[in-house]
């Protein structure tokens, strides 16, 4: 079981630092579909996790497409980043030993 949700957990910090890197590179670009899907992505994983906080602002960048706005993408991007850093602290705090 720990070994399970270790790779889980690694998985999710690999692929979302991954993902949060491309956003930033799309929203360079202006691509704002590119980061919703990302971000749609991340909620799901987020959501699996339990990391509800990190979950929330992946749906909040997810619908911004429809609305886009560069600086306050930036912004919730910046939020999910730091979200994410906390949600593996946690997530490495509590795996069973």
């Amino acid at each position: 079981q720990r070994d399970f949700l270790s790779e889980v957990v690694s998985v999710f910090e690999r692929d979302a630092a991954d993902s949060i890197r491309r956003m930033r590179s799309f929203q360079g670009d202006g691509q704002f579909v590119a980061i919703s899907q990302l971000a749609h992505a991340m909620k799901s994983a987020g959501a699996d996790l339990g990391a509800m906080r990190f979950r929330d602002l992946a749906e909040r960048i997810e619908k911004s497409k429809f609305e886009p706005n560069a600086q306050h993408i930036s912004m919730l991007i910046d939020s999910l980043e730091r979200e994410f850093r906390l949600a593996v602290i946690e997530l490495k705090r509590i795996q069973p030993v």
